[in-house]
């Protein structure tokens, strides 16, 4: 059985809001305050946040997922022009080779033969 290494916790956040409200917002509340035109709403929120604290998990399943089940290419093939200009790319390269050692034995009048 493996273990894996997996980065996932939660962070507690509160917040308290205070703001005046009258009766008319507090009854759509649900509120009713007899005698009371107006009113201090407290109001507590939570929040949940994920950060990051390294935890480990034992592993005994395997899920696969985005997997293609026949590998198909992807790129297009290329047309017969550009074919011809790569296989003539690859002779120009071997002629300006052939050039510069030419050249180079011209210039020190290197004898091969």
């Amino acid at each position: 059985m493996d273990t894996v290494q997996r980065w996932d916790s939660v962070r507690d956040v509160q917040w308290m809001t205070v703001r005046e409200v009258d009766s008319t917002q507090l009854a759509a509340l649900g509120l009713q305050i007899h005698g009371l035109k107006n009113a201090l709403l407290i109001e507590r929120n939570k929040l949940l946040q994920k950060i990051s604290n390294e935890k480990t998990h034992k592993v005994d399943t395997v899920m696969q997922r985005d997997s293609i089940p026949v590998p198909y290419p992807v790129e297009k093939p290329l047309t017969k022009w550009q074919l011809w200009k790569m296989d003539m790319g690859g002779w120009a390269m071997g002629v300006a080779v052939l050039l510069v050692i030419l050249l180079v034995v011209r210039l020190f009048k290197i004898r091969i033969i």
